[in-house]
Protein backbone atom coordinates (compact mmCIF):
# COMPACT_ATOMS: atom_id res chain seq x y z
CA UNK A 1 0.00 0.00 0.00
CA UNK A 2 3.04 2.35 1.10
CA UNK A 3 4.56 2.19 -2.31
CA UNK A 4 1.66 3.72 -4.01
CA UNK A 5 1.64 6.96 -2.10
CA UNK A 6 4.08 8.48 -4.36
CA UNK A 7 2.79 7.69 -8.03
CA UNK A 8 -0.78 8.55 -5.80
CA UNK A 9 0.24 12.45 -4.96
CA UNK A 10 2.17 12.71 -8.49
CA UNK A 11 -1.56 12.82 -9.75
CA UNK A 12 -3.65 14.18 -7.13
CA UNK A 13 -1.18 17.03 -6.77
CA UNK A 14 -2.01 18.49 -10.77
CA UNK A 15 -5.68 17.93 -10.44
CA UNK A 16 -7.79 20.70 -10.67
CA UNK A 17 -7.28 24.78 -11.43
CA UNK A 18 -3.86 25.11 -9.36
CA UNK A 19 -2.11 26.36 -12.01
CA UNK A 20 -5.11 28.50 -13.25
CA UNK A 21 -6.56 29.79 -10.59
CA UNK A 22 -5.09 33.02 -8.31
CA UNK A 23 -5.40 36.40 -6.45
CA UNK A 24 -7.27 38.73 -8.24
CA UNK A 25 -7.30 42.77 -7.87
CA UNK A 26 -5.16 45.38 -9.31
CA UNK A 27 -2.11 44.25 -11.20
CA UNK A 28 -0.70 47.93 -11.53
CA UNK A 29 2.22 49.04 -13.38
CA UNK A 30 5.72 48.59 -13.07
CA UNK A 31 7.69 50.65 -10.41
CA UNK A 32 10.16 51.98 -12.99
CA UNK A 33 10.23 53.02 -16.58
CA UNK A 34 11.22 49.55 -18.37
CA UNK A 35 13.43 51.58 -20.97
CA UNK A 36 17.14 51.01 -20.67
CA UNK A 37 18.65 53.90 -19.00
CA UNK A 38 21.13 52.27 -16.14
CA UNK A 39 21.77 55.10 -14.17
CA UNK A 40 24.29 57.38 -12.77
CA UNK A 41 25.49 54.78 -10.00
CA UNK A 42 27.36 52.02 -9.00
CA UNK A 43 24.88 49.74 -11.61
CA UNK A 44 25.16 52.42 -14.13
CA UNK A 45 28.83 53.23 -14.15
CA UNK A 46 29.72 49.48 -14.90
CA UNK A 47 27.53 48.73 -17.92
CA UNK A 48 28.28 45.12 -17.38
CA UNK A 49 26.59 44.93 -13.96
CA UNK A 50 27.01 42.15 -11.88
CA UNK A 51 27.37 40.07 -15.09
CA UNK A 52 31.24 40.74 -15.25
CA UNK A 53 31.42 43.30 -17.93
CA UNK A 54 29.39 42.17 -20.80
CA UNK A 55 28.39 45.23 -23.22
CA UNK A 56 24.86 46.22 -22.37
CA UNK A 57 23.14 48.60 -25.05
CA UNK A 58 20.07 50.21 -24.11
CA UNK A 59 17.94 46.81 -22.71
CA UNK A 60 14.80 46.87 -22.54
CA UNK A 61 13.11 45.25 -19.40
CA UNK A 62 11.71 41.86 -19.59
CA UNK A 63 11.46 39.32 -17.06
CA UNK A 64 12.63 35.64 -16.92
CA UNK A 65 10.68 33.09 -17.78
CA UNK A 66 8.46 31.42 -14.60
CA UNK A 67 8.41 27.85 -13.98
CA UNK A 68 9.08 26.09 -10.75
CA UNK A 69 12.57 24.91 -8.40
CA UNK A 70 12.80 22.74 -5.79
CA UNK A 71 12.65 23.21 -2.19
CA UNK A 72 16.68 23.29 -1.13
CA UNK A 73 17.14 20.37 1.88
CA UNK A 74 17.59 23.14 4.55
CA UNK A 75 14.01 24.58 3.08
CA UNK A 76 12.14 21.59 3.25
CA UNK A 77 13.28 21.07 7.09
CA UNK A 78 12.11 24.16 8.23
CA UNK A 79 9.28 23.87 6.37
CA UNK A 80 8.21 21.08 7.90
CA UNK A 81 8.80 22.70 10.89
CA UNK A 82 6.85 25.48 11.16
CA UNK A 83 3.88 23.54 9.67
CA UNK A 84 4.52 19.81 11.67
CA UNK A 85 6.40 21.29 14.52
CA UNK A 86 9.82 20.27 16.40
CA UNK A 87 9.36 16.46 16.28
CA UNK A 88 8.77 16.26 12.60
CA UNK A 89 11.68 18.32 11.58
CA UNK A 90 13.97 15.99 13.25
CA UNK A 91 12.50 12.89 11.20
CA UNK A 92 12.81 15.26 7.98
CA UNK A 93 15.88 14.04 6.04
CA UNK A 94 15.33 15.36 2.38
CA UNK A 95 18.22 14.00 -0.14
CA UNK A 96 21.58 16.76 -0.21
CA UNK A 97 21.00 19.29 -2.70
CA UNK A 98 23.54 19.70 -5.77
CA UNK A 99 25.42 23.27 -6.72
CA UNK A 100 25.35 24.00 -10.35
CA UNK A 101 27.71 27.05 -11.31
CA UNK A 102 28.64 27.45 -7.30
CA UNK A 103 24.45 27.84 -6.47
CA UNK A 104 22.01 25.55 -5.07
CA UNK A 105 19.32 27.77 -5.67
CA UNK A 106 20.52 27.46 -9.69
CA UNK A 107 20.40 23.73 -9.24
CA UNK A 108 17.26 23.44 -7.51
CA UNK A 109 15.41 25.36 -10.64
CA UNK A 110 17.23 23.06 -13.66
CA UNK A 111 18.37 19.57 -12.75
CA UNK A 112 15.88 16.89 -12.67
CA UNK A 113 15.97 14.74 -9.39
CA UNK A 114 17.60 11.51 -9.72
CA UNK A 115 15.83 8.36 -8.41
CA UNK A 116 17.61 7.93 -5.56
CA UNK A 117 16.02 11.49 -4.38
CA UNK A 118 12.64 10.53 -5.24
CA UNK A 119 13.16 7.53 -2.75
CA UNK A 120 14.40 9.77 0.01
CA UNK A 121 11.71 11.95 0.06
CA UNK A 122 9.57 8.95 -0.29
CA UNK A 123 11.27 7.96 3.16
CA UNK A 124 10.97 11.12 4.67
CA UNK A 125 7.36 12.22 3.91
CA UNK A 126 7.02 8.47 5.81
CA UNK A 127 8.70 8.95 8.50
CA UNK A 128 7.38 12.11 8.97
CA UNK A 129 4.22 11.03 9.09
CA UNK A 130 5.11 8.22 11.70
CA UNK A 131 6.47 10.26 13.91
CA UNK A 132 3.99 13.19 14.20
CA UNK A 133 1.00 10.18 14.87
CA UNK A 134 2.52 8.91 17.15
CA UNK A 135 3.67 12.46 19.45
CA UNK A 136 0.65 13.74 21.43
CA UNK A 137 1.82 17.59 21.05
CA UNK A 138 2.35 16.95 17.19
CA UNK A 139 -1.01 15.20 16.30
CA UNK A 140 -2.76 17.55 18.75
CA UNK A 141 -1.66 20.45 16.33
CA UNK A 142 -2.63 19.31 12.76
CA UNK A 143 -6.16 17.19 14.35
CA UNK A 144 -8.51 19.79 15.19
CA UNK A 145 -11.61 17.52 15.45
CA UNK A 146 -12.55 14.20 17.63
CA UNK A 147 -13.33 11.39 14.91
CA UNK A 148 -16.09 8.96 15.15
CA UNK A 149 -14.74 6.44 13.15
CA UNK A 150 -11.71 5.78 11.74
CA UNK A 151 -12.70 6.30 8.09
CA UNK A 152 -14.13 9.74 9.47
CA UNK A 153 -13.88 11.53 5.95
CA UNK A 154 -15.50 15.07 7.90
CA UNK A 155 -12.27 14.85 10.46
CA UNK A 156 -9.89 13.63 7.31
CA UNK A 157 -10.83 16.69 5.20
CA UNK A 158 -10.59 19.29 7.89
CA UNK A 159 -6.57 17.90 8.44
CA UNK A 160 -5.74 18.11 4.87
CA UNK A 161 -7.32 21.35 4.49
CA UNK A 162 -5.41 22.67 7.03
CA UNK A 163 -2.24 21.15 6.93
CA UNK A 164 -2.24 20.74 3.09
CA UNK A 165 -3.33 25.09 2.72
CA UNK A 166 0.32 25.60 4.34
CA UNK A 167 2.26 23.06 3.06
CA UNK A 168 0.94 23.60 -0.77
CA UNK A 169 0.73 27.49 0.03
CA UNK A 170 -2.28 27.89 -1.35
CA UNK A 171 -6.21 26.21 -0.54
CA UNK A 172 -6.61 22.84 -2.09
CA UNK A 173 -9.34 22.39 -4.85
CA UNK A 174 -12.45 19.77 -3.72
CA UNK A 175 -10.96 17.67 -7.03
CA UNK A 176 -7.17 17.40 -5.13
CA UNK A 177 -9.32 16.77 -1.90
CA UNK A 178 -11.46 13.61 -2.01
CA UNK A 179 -8.91 11.62 -3.50
CA UNK A 180 -6.53 11.92 -0.42
CA UNK A 181 -9.43 11.94 1.55
CA UNK A 182 -10.17 8.62 0.20
CA UNK A 183 -6.75 7.35 0.65
CA UNK A 184 -7.21 8.53 4.26
CA UNK A 185 -10.17 6.63 4.74
CA UNK A 186 -8.53 3.53 3.23
CA UNK A 187 -5.57 3.47 5.82
CA UNK A 188 -7.89 3.92 8.49
CA UNK A 189 -9.69 0.89 8.06
CA UNK A 190 -6.75 -0.90 6.78
CA UNK A 191 -4.91 -0.22 10.00
CA UNK A 192 -7.97 0.03 11.96
CA UNK A 193 -7.24 3.34 13.33
CA UNK A 194 -7.81 7.29 12.48
CA UNK A 195 -4.45 8.22 13.17
CA UNK A 196 -2.68 5.88 10.58
CA UNK A 197 -5.01 7.94 7.69
CA UNK A 198 -3.60 11.28 9.18
CA UNK A 199 -0.57 9.04 8.19
CA UNK A 200 -1.01 8.93 5.08
CA UNK A 201 -3.11 11.67 3.87
CA UNK A 202 0.25 13.29 5.38
CA UNK A 203 2.10 11.23 3.36
CA UNK A 204 0.85 12.13 0.26
CA UNK A 205 0.75 16.48 0.88
CA UNK A 206 4.45 15.82 1.87
CA UNK A 207 5.47 13.57 -1.48
CA UNK A 208 3.44 15.81 -3.87
CA UNK A 209 5.31 18.49 -6.32
CA UNK A 210 2.78 21.24 -4.60
CA UNK A 211 5.11 20.70 -1.43
CA UNK A 212 8.40 20.05 -2.83
CA UNK A 213 8.53 22.34 -5.46
CA UNK A 214 7.74 26.37 -5.83
CA UNK A 215 5.50 27.54 -8.80
CA UNK A 216 5.91 30.65 -9.93
CA UNK A 217 3.76 31.03 -13.29
CA UNK A 218 1.78 34.38 -12.13
CA UNK A 219 -1.24 35.77 -13.95
CA UNK A 220 -1.77 37.82 -16.97
CA UNK A 221 -1.32 41.71 -15.83
CA UNK A 222 -3.34 43.88 -17.81
CA UNK A 223 -0.81 46.40 -18.61
CA UNK A 224 1.57 43.96 -20.06
CA UNK A 225 -0.31 40.93 -21.77
CA UNK A 226 2.93 39.49 -22.42
CA UNK A 227 4.11 38.87 -19.02
CA UNK A 228 2.96 37.69 -15.74
CA UNK A 229 2.59 38.93 -12.21
CA UNK A 230 3.23 36.53 -9.19
CA UNK A 231 -0.46 35.56 -7.38
CA UNK A 232 0.04 36.59 -3.62
CA UNK A 233 0.71 33.15 -2.65
CA UNK A 234 3.61 32.80 -4.65
CA UNK A 235 5.02 36.32 -3.89
CA UNK A 236 4.97 35.22 -0.40
CA UNK A 237 6.35 32.04 -0.93
CA UNK A 238 9.71 34.01 -3.29
CA UNK A 239 9.92 35.99 0.03
CA UNK A 240 9.54 33.51 2.65
CA UNK A 241 12.12 31.31 0.84
CA UNK A 242 14.59 34.14 0.09
CA UNK A 243 14.40 35.96 3.28
CA UNK A 244 13.42 32.86 5.77
CA UNK A 245 14.14 29.84 4.41
CA UNK A 246 11.08 28.42 4.81
CA UNK A 247 7.80 28.52 3.34
CA UNK A 248 5.17 31.44 4.48
CA UNK A 249 3.62 31.00 8.12
CA UNK A 250 0.23 31.06 8.47
CA UNK A 251 0.21 35.18 9.18
CA UNK A 252 1.49 35.98 5.32
CA UNK A 253 -0.06 33.17 3.65
CA UNK A 254 -3.36 35.18 4.53
CA UNK A 255 -1.89 38.15 4.16
CA UNK A 256 -0.76 37.36 0.75
CA UNK A 257 -4.43 35.73 0.02
CA UNK A 258 -6.16 38.64 0.99
CA UNK A 259 -4.32 41.27 -1.26
CA UNK A 260 -1.60 42.44 1.18
CA UNK A 261 1.36 41.70 -1.62
CA UNK A 262 -0.10 43.24 -4.38
CA UNK A 263 1.82 47.29 -3.99
CA UNK A 264 5.67 48.15 -3.96
CA UNK A 265 5.00 49.62 -0.69
CA UNK A 266 3.17 46.69 0.99
CA UNK A 267 6.30 44.11 -0.43
CA UNK A 268 8.99 46.39 1.74
CA UNK A 269 7.10 46.65 4.85
CA UNK A 270 6.87 42.75 4.70
CA UNK A 271 10.47 42.27 3.63
CA UNK A 272 11.62 44.21 6.59
CA UNK A 273 9.10 42.84 9.02
CA UNK A 274 10.79 38.81 7.76
CA UNK A 275 14.03 40.88 7.99
CA UNK A 276 13.49 41.65 11.67
CA UNK A 277 13.01 37.61 12.49
CA UNK A 278 15.94 34.95 13.28
CA UNK A 279 14.93 33.14 10.60
CA UNK A 280 16.67 35.85 8.15
CA UNK A 281 20.12 36.21 9.95
CA UNK A 282 20.37 32.02 9.56
CA UNK A 283 19.11 32.22 5.87
CA UNK A 284 21.65 34.71 4.63
CA UNK A 285 24.40 32.57 7.24
CA UNK A 286 23.40 29.72 4.35
CA UNK A 287 24.02 31.77 1.55
CA UNK A 288 27.69 32.35 2.48
CA UNK A 289 28.09 29.11 3.57
CA UNK A 290 27.56 28.18 0.32
CA UNK A 291 29.07 30.73 -1.60
CA UNK A 292 32.12 31.11 0.45
CA UNK A 293 32.34 27.52 0.92
CA UNK A 294 32.33 27.86 4.63
CA UNK A 295 29.96 25.20 5.11
CA UNK A 296 33.14 22.73 3.86
CA UNK A 297 35.89 23.60 6.49
CA UNK A 298 35.19 21.72 9.27
CA UNK A 299 35.72 18.27 7.33
CA UNK A 300 38.22 19.89 5.05
CA UNK A 301 41.59 17.70 4.61
CA UNK A 302 44.82 19.08 5.97
CA UNK A 303 48.45 17.49 5.65
CA UNK A 304 48.89 16.56 9.41
CA UNK A 305 52.79 16.58 8.82
CA UNK A 306 52.66 20.07 7.23
CA UNK A 307 49.82 22.03 9.12
CA UNK A 308 49.60 19.92 12.90
CA UNK A 309 47.39 22.41 14.17
CA UNK A 310 44.54 22.09 11.74
CA UNK A 311 41.26 20.08 12.66
CA UNK A 312 37.22 19.99 12.73
CA UNK A 313 37.58 22.20 15.56
CA UNK A 314 39.87 25.20 14.22
CA UNK A 315 37.54 24.60 10.88
CA UNK A 316 34.46 25.03 12.38
CA UNK A 317 35.87 28.46 14.79
CA UNK A 318 37.21 30.11 11.36
CA UNK A 319 33.85 28.87 9.58
CA UNK A 320 31.54 30.87 12.53
CA UNK A 321 34.68 33.78 12.47
CA UNK A 322 33.44 34.73 9.26
CA UNK A 323 29.59 33.82 9.56
CA UNK A 324 29.94 36.29 12.84
CA UNK A 325 32.04 38.86 11.22
CA UNK A 326 29.08 39.33 8.55
CA UNK A 327 26.40 38.63 11.15
CA UNK A 328 27.51 42.34 12.67
CA UNK A 329 28.32 43.92 9.85
CA UNK A 330 24.86 43.40 7.82
CA UNK A 331 22.34 42.80 11.09
CA UNK A 332 23.92 44.62 14.19
CA UNK A 333 25.85 47.70 12.50
CA UNK A 334 23.70 47.72 9.36
CA UNK A 335 27.11 48.90 7.97
CA UNK A 336 28.98 49.66 4.71
CA UNK A 337 29.34 46.46 2.97
CA UNK A 338 32.26 47.50 1.80
CA UNK A 339 34.31 47.08 5.15
CA UNK A 340 34.30 43.51 4.40
CA UNK A 341 37.40 44.17 2.59
CA UNK A 342 39.30 46.89 4.70
CA UNK A 343 38.15 45.77 8.38
CA UNK A 344 40.98 46.06 11.27
CA UNK A 345 39.01 43.67 13.59
CA UNK A 346 37.09 40.29 13.05
CA UNK A 347 35.69 37.94 15.62
CA UNK A 348 37.69 34.89 17.94
CA UNK A 349 37.05 32.41 20.46
CA UNK A 350 39.28 31.07 22.12
CA UNK A 351 41.09 28.86 19.64
CA UNK A 352 41.27 31.45 16.98
CA UNK A 353 42.80 33.67 19.62
CA UNK A 354 45.32 31.17 20.08
CA UNK A 355 45.80 30.78 16.06
CA UNK A 356 45.94 35.02 15.42
CA UNK A 357 48.48 35.41 18.63
CA UNK A 358 45.87 37.42 20.16
CA UNK A 359 44.80 37.94 23.83
CA UNK A 360 41.63 35.17 24.59
CA UNK A 361 38.17 36.41 24.90
CA UNK A 362 36.77 36.76 28.33
CA UNK A 363 34.71 33.83 29.00
CA UNK A 364 32.90 31.38 26.38
CA UNK A 365 31.93 32.04 22.55
CA UNK A 366 33.30 34.88 20.09
CA UNK A 367 34.31 38.56 21.00
CA UNK A 368 35.32 41.39 18.49
CA UNK A 369 39.07 41.87 18.46
CA UNK A 370 41.22 44.03 16.85
CA UNK A 371 43.88 42.27 15.15
CA UNK A 372 47.69 42.78 14.91
CA UNK A 373 49.30 45.35 12.51
CA UNK A 374 51.55 43.43 11.49
CA UNK A 375 49.83 40.36 10.30
CA UNK A 376 47.96 42.91 8.10
CA UNK A 377 44.83 41.00 8.29
CA UNK A 378 42.32 43.03 5.91
CA UNK A 379 38.95 42.04 6.55
CA UNK A 380 37.57 39.00 5.21
CA UNK A 381 41.39 38.36 2.92
CA UNK A 382 42.70 37.83 6.86
CA UNK A 383 39.87 35.42 7.48
CA UNK A 384 41.60 31.46 7.72
CA UNK A 385 38.30 30.43 6.88
CA UNK A 386 38.79 31.63 3.19
CA UNK A 387 42.62 31.32 3.23
CA UNK A 388 42.89 27.60 4.06
CA UNK A 389 39.29 26.70 2.30
CA UNK A 390 41.30 28.24 -0.81
CA UNK A 391 44.38 26.26 -0.92
CA UNK A 392 46.35 22.54 -1.06
CA UNK A 393 46.43 20.00 1.02
CA UNK A 394 49.79 20.54 2.10
CA UNK A 395 50.68 24.46 0.50
CA UNK A 396 48.97 27.61 -0.63
CA UNK A 397 47.34 27.97 -3.89
CA UNK A 398 47.40 31.88 -5.53
CA UNK A 399 45.80 30.49 -8.29
CA UNK A 400 42.89 29.25 -6.18
CA UNK A 401 42.53 32.26 -3.97
CA UNK A 402 42.79 34.19 -6.89
CA UNK A 403 40.21 32.74 -9.00
CA UNK A 404 37.79 32.99 -6.08
CA UNK A 405 38.62 36.80 -5.87
CA UNK A 406 37.63 37.07 -9.85
CA UNK A 407 34.99 34.74 -9.78
CA UNK A 408 32.79 35.22 -6.99
CA UNK A 409 33.93 38.88 -5.13
CA UNK A 410 33.94 40.85 -8.82
CA UNK A 411 31.82 38.45 -10.96
CA UNK A 412 34.62 38.41 -13.63
CA UNK A 413 34.44 34.69 -14.52
CA UNK A 414 38.04 33.08 -14.97
CA UNK A 415 36.77 29.51 -17.21
CA UNK A 416 38.25 26.09 -16.24
CA UNK A 417 41.74 25.34 -17.84
CA UNK A 418 41.45 23.36 -21.11
CA UNK A 419 40.88 19.91 -20.86
CA UNK A 420 44.40 17.94 -20.49
CA UNK A 421 45.84 20.76 -18.68
CA UNK A 422 48.60 19.46 -15.74
CA UNK A 423 47.96 21.56 -13.25
CA UNK A 424 50.53 20.32 -10.78
CA UNK A 425 53.19 22.45 -9.90
CA UNK A 426 57.11 21.43 -10.13
CA UNK A 427 59.00 20.00 -7.19
CA UNK A 428 60.91 22.52 -5.15
CA UNK A 429 64.12 22.78 -6.31
CA UNK A 430 66.74 23.58 -3.74
CA UNK A 431 69.51 24.12 -5.91
CA UNK A 432 67.33 26.59 -7.81
CA UNK A 433 65.02 28.05 -5.02
CA UNK A 434 61.96 30.01 -5.87
CA UNK A 435 58.76 31.51 -4.01
CA UNK A 436 55.39 30.22 -5.10
CA UNK A 437 55.11 33.71 -7.10
CA UNK A 438 58.00 33.11 -9.16
CA UNK A 439 57.35 29.15 -10.32
CA UNK A 440 53.79 30.65 -11.18
CA UNK A 441 54.82 33.55 -13.42
CA UNK A 442 57.40 31.12 -14.95
CA UNK A 443 54.97 28.34 -15.55
CA UNK A 444 51.84 30.20 -16.36
CA UNK A 445 53.26 33.56 -17.81
CA UNK A 446 55.85 31.64 -20.21
CA UNK A 447 52.84 29.60 -22.32
CA UNK A 448 50.54 31.87 -24.13
CA UNK A 449 47.50 29.26 -23.64
CA UNK A 450 48.07 29.95 -19.68
CA UNK A 451 49.05 33.81 -19.35
CA UNK A 452 45.82 35.26 -20.58
CA UNK A 453 44.07 33.73 -17.59
CA UNK A 454 46.39 33.80 -15.27
CA UNK A 455 46.82 37.13 -15.56
CA UNK A 456 43.75 37.57 -14.27
CA UNK A 457 43.40 35.43 -11.32
CA UNK A 458 47.34 34.62 -9.82
CA UNK A 459 48.46 38.21 -8.90
CA UNK A 460 45.31 38.96 -6.32
CA UNK A 461 46.79 36.28 -4.51
CA UNK A 462 50.26 37.09 -4.08
CA UNK A 463 49.47 39.11 -1.31
CA UNK A 464 48.09 36.76 0.28
CA UNK A 465 51.05 34.06 0.52
CA UNK A 466 51.86 35.87 3.96
CA UNK A 467 49.21 33.30 5.01
CA UNK A 468 50.37 29.57 5.02
CA UNK A 469 47.92 26.51 3.68
CA UNK A 470 45.72 27.09 6.79
CA UNK A 471 45.47 31.20 7.43
CA UNK A 472 48.56 31.38 9.33
CA UNK A 473 50.59 34.51 9.30
CA UNK A 474 54.55 33.91 8.26
CA UNK A 475 57.49 36.07 7.08
CA UNK A 476 59.25 33.91 4.86
CA UNK A 477 57.67 30.86 2.46
CA UNK A 478 57.89 27.14 3.67
CA UNK A 479 61.33 27.13 2.51
CA UNK A 480 62.44 29.90 4.30
CA UNK A 481 62.44 32.10 0.84
CA UNK A 482 61.53 35.73 1.48
CA UNK A 483 57.93 36.53 0.02
CA UNK A 484 56.90 39.48 -2.25
CA UNK A 485 53.21 40.45 -2.03
CA UNK A 486 53.24 43.07 -4.83
CA UNK A 487 50.60 42.12 -7.70
CA UNK A 488 48.85 43.81 -10.44
CA UNK A 489 46.02 43.01 -12.23
CA UNK A 490 44.88 44.57 -15.85
CA UNK A 491 41.61 46.64 -15.49
CA UNK A 492 42.03 46.69 -11.29
CA UNK A 493 45.08 48.02 -10.39
CA UNK A 494 48.77 47.47 -8.26
CA UNK A 495 49.13 46.50 -4.95
CA UNK A 496 52.29 45.99 -2.89
CA UNK A 497 50.51 44.41 0.01
CA UNK A 498 47.09 42.49 1.48
CA UNK A 499 46.33 45.97 3.02
CA UNK A 500 46.22 47.73 -0.22
CA UNK A 501 44.60 44.84 -1.99
CA UNK A 502 41.36 45.28 0.15
CA UNK A 503 41.24 49.00 -0.35
CA UNK A 504 41.04 48.39 -4.28
CA UNK A 505 38.19 45.63 -3.73
CA UNK A 506 36.78 47.65 -1.24
CA UNK A 507 36.63 50.83 -3.97
CA UNK A 508 35.92 48.93 -7.10
CA UNK A 509 32.32 49.00 -8.13
CA UNK A 510 32.48 45.52 -9.44
CA UNK A 511 32.47 43.89 -5.67
CA UNK A 512 29.25 46.22 -4.84
CA UNK A 513 27.68 44.86 -8.17
CA UNK A 514 28.78 41.72 -7.37
CA UNK A 515 27.39 40.39 -4.19
CA UNK A 516 23.91 42.29 -5.65
CA UNK A 517 24.53 39.99 -8.38
CA UNK A 518 25.00 36.87 -6.45
CA UNK A 519 22.14 37.94 -3.79
CA UNK A 520 20.02 38.37 -6.98
CA UNK A 521 20.82 34.36 -8.11
CA UNK A 522 19.99 33.33 -4.81
CA UNK A 523 16.41 34.60 -4.52
CA UNK A 524 15.19 33.81 -8.28
CA UNK A 525 17.17 30.24 -8.66
CA UNK A 526 18.61 31.63 -12.10
CA UNK A 527 21.21 33.79 -13.25
CA UNK A 528 19.92 37.78 -14.36
CA UNK A 529 18.98 37.64 -18.02
CA UNK A 530 19.65 40.61 -20.30
CA UNK A 531 16.29 41.67 -19.70
CA UNK A 532 16.52 41.55 -15.94
CA UNK A 533 19.45 43.80 -16.34
CA UNK A 534 17.54 47.17 -15.94
CA UNK A 535 16.28 46.40 -12.70
CA UNK A 536 19.70 44.83 -11.31
CA UNK A 537 21.03 48.05 -12.27
CA UNK A 538 18.32 49.84 -10.23
CA UNK A 539 18.62 47.85 -7.19
CA UNK A 540 22.70 48.60 -7.73
CA UNK A 541 22.18 52.25 -7.65
CA UNK A 542 19.80 51.64 -4.27
CA UNK A 543 22.57 49.67 -2.92
CA UNK A 544 25.10 52.68 -3.80
CA UNK A 545 23.03 55.34 -2.32
CA UNK A 546 22.20 53.72 0.90
CA UNK A 547 25.72 53.18 1.46
CA UNK A 548 26.04 50.20 0.65
CA UNK A 549 23.82 48.62 3.41
CA UNK A 550 23.38 45.08 2.66
CA UNK A 551 19.77 44.99 3.95
CA UNK A 552 18.60 47.56 1.75
CA UNK A 553 20.08 45.81 -1.21
CA UNK A 554 17.70 42.89 0.03
CA UNK A 555 14.79 45.35 0.29
CA UNK A 556 15.32 46.11 -3.36
CA UNK A 557 15.62 42.75 -4.79
CA UNK A 558 12.54 41.93 -3.40
CA UNK A 559 11.05 45.03 -4.29
CA UNK A 560 11.94 45.35 -7.71
CA UNK A 561 9.76 44.21 -10.55
CA UNK A 562 12.02 41.33 -11.73
CA UNK A 563 11.32 39.48 -8.31
CA UNK A 564 7.51 40.32 -8.59
CA UNK A 565 7.10 39.61 -12.72
CA UNK A 566 7.56 36.36 -14.66
CA UNK A 567 7.49 35.39 -18.22
CA UNK A 568 5.95 32.35 -20.10
CA UNK A 569 7.53 29.34 -18.11
CA UNK A 570 10.55 27.51 -20.26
Amino acid sequence: MRNTFFATALVTAFVGSAFTSGCSGDIGKLPFDTGGSAGAGVGGGNVGGGAGGDPIENPQFAPAPGGIRKLLARQYINSVKLVLGDVAAANAAPPEDSTLNEFETLAAAELALPPTAVEAYETSARDIAGAVIFDPPSYAKIVPCTPVAADDAACHQQVIENVGHQLWRRALTPEEITPIVDIAKAAGVEYGNFIHGVEYSLMVLLQSPYFLYTVEIGLIDPEHPEWFKLTGPEMATRLSLFLTDSIPDKDLLTQAETGGLETEAQIRDTARALMKKPEARAALNSFYDVLFKLRDLPSATKDAAVFPEWNSTLGQSARMETLMFLEDLVWNQNGDYRDLYNANYTFVDATLATFYGVSPPGGAGFQKVTLPADQKRTGFFGHAGYLARYSHAAQTSPTRRGVFISNMLLCNEIPPPPPGVNTTLPVYDPNNPKTKKQTLEELHYANDQCKGCHLKMDPFAFPLEIYNGIGKYRTVDENGLTLDPTGEVADFGAFTNVTELGQLVHDDPRAMNCIVSNLFKQSMGHSETKGERPAIFAIQDAFEASGFKLQEAIVEIVASPAFSYVNLPK
